[in-house]
């Protein structure tokens, strides 16, 4: 946990210097193409998501790939029975 919250702060602390620098800036082409930068990494969810769950998903690909698939009925009938 503790970890977490050293990471979130290295995170928060590293959007205030870019914010200094942001404001420092006066060239408005610049600005342009880090505005693009920061739409276009919104707009990508994949940009977004840890590393733990891009591995999922792309295990859960390669399963469907090999037919390695469970009917939603399947997996219902499996967590019940948990």
């Amino acid at each position: 946990m503790e970890q977490s919250i050293q990471k979130t702060l290295a995170i928060e602390s590293k959007k205030i210097q870019l914010i200094q620098m942001i404001s420092q800036v006066y060239n408005s082409e610049l600005l342009r193409e880090i505005e693009n930068v920061i739409l276009s990494s919104k707009s990508d969810w994949w940009n977004i998501i840890s590393n733990s769950e891009k591995k999922a998903i792309e295990e859960g690909l390669e399963d469907y790939k090999k037919g390695k698939l469970l009917s939603h009925g399947e997996v219902m009938s499996k967590i019940k029975s948990t």
